[in-house]
């Protein structure tokens, strides 16, 4: 058996150095060949969606081996036991969750244009909603703690 390395996912970016100290990712937008995902910017950044057979080469993680190690005496061969943890061969399952996840990501950012104006009018309505949640809360709050009050607590509401 031979050893596949895991391609590093991050390898797809260019990376740069901010103020703090840390690295971010520079997007790479490009276009689909289906329609619907174009013209969005959150969509077009992602990256390439892979086909099922890439997404086992990248995630395929065969443990070392040597035919030579069965010689080995049993103890040292029981350390090799250990390797096993780092295997992963996916299912056929694990190919289709990872065909779901994809779907499921793009055609949720679908909604989610930024450059469409129904997504800033319905972020608008969010958050005025969250707003009058929270006064609605904080009114509530107050409400209570008046109610806690010893002052008020004679009066047997």
């Amino acid at each position: 058996m031979e050893s596949r390395d895991f391609i590093n996912k991050y390898d797809y970016y260019d990376w740069i150095n901010i103020p703090d100290g840390t690295q971010a990712a520079v997007a790479k937008y490009r276009q689909f060949s289906l329609v619907e995902y174009n013209n969005n910017p959150m969509i077009e950044a992602l990256p390439p969606i892979l086909s099922p057979t890439e997404f086992v080469d990248k995630v395929t993680k065969l443990p070392l081996y040597e035919p030579s190690e069965r010689e080995l005496k049993g103890q040292e061969r029981f350390q090799c036991i250990e390797r096993l943890s780092r295997y992963f061969d996916p299912l056929q399952k694990t190919i289709d969750l990872h065909q779901t996840i994809c779907v499921l990501l793009m055609s949720g950012y679908l909604s989610r244009n930024i450059l469409k104006p129904e997504y800033a009018r319905c972020s608008r309505e969010i958050y005025s909603s969250i707003q009058a949640l929270v006064h609605y809360y904080n009114t509530i709050s107050l409400l209570l703690q008046s109610l806690n009050n010893t002052k008020y607590q004679e009066l047997n509401y």
